[in-house]
């Protein structure tokens, strides 16, 4: 799905017109400067506190600490660390590093993804409108109508919470002859 196109919804949610019209002419401006800053931020927020992006990096640990600056993102939150054998490893870890003393490590971890543009695809399991209700969401707050973003806040929190609850398999009772 294409970012400009969650940003229009967004604009026809909150009546934004003329950031839709600008987006189609392909003009660049302040107000789709700042329309953008606030999309990445209402996906920094899903990636955060309900979708994580995971990666999965292989370290030489060398006096027994591991800098984050050697991981290819910037990690957000340490799921695990594993040694070459798959077993979970005890580490610890710093504002700049972690240390282990295991001597090669497997570490999986959640990162923010980099600010979109205008033009970029993001590959998502949620639909467009989910993210636009959060894009509404965040321009009605930034011009003060909070009543009407907190419609959007409750759309934004239902959408995600459907789309992240676990879906489990239903068993029925098996059937008898009477």
């Amino acid at each position: 799905m294409k970012v400009k196109n969650i940003i229009k919804i967004a604009c026809n949610f909150v009546g934004n017109d003329d950031i839709v019209t600008s987006i189609e002419n392909g003009s660049q401006n302040e107000r789709i400067d700042n329309i953008l800053k606030l999309f990445n931020l209402v996906r920094n927020e899903v990636v955060s506190e309900y979708m994580p992006m995971l990666a999965r990096e292989a370290f030489e640990v060398k006096d027994l600490k591991v800098s984050f600056s050697s991981f290819a993102k910037k990690p957000l939150e340490i799921m695990s660390v594993k040694d070459k054998l798959g077993r979970n490893v005890k580490y610890k870890s710093f504002p700049d590093h972690f240390m282990t003393q295991a001597s090669k490590v497997f570490v999986t971890y959640s990162f923010l993804p980099e600010d979109a543009t205008l033009e970029d695809e993001i590959e998502d399991c949620l639909p467009e409108r989910v993210y636009a209700y959060g894009l509404a969401r965040e321009c009605l707050l930034q011009e003060g109508m909070f009543e009407d973003a907190e419609i959007f806040e409750i759309r934004f929190k239902n959408s995600l919470k459907i789309f992240t609850r676990k879906k489990s398999e239903i068993i029925l009772p098996r059937r008898r002859w009477i």
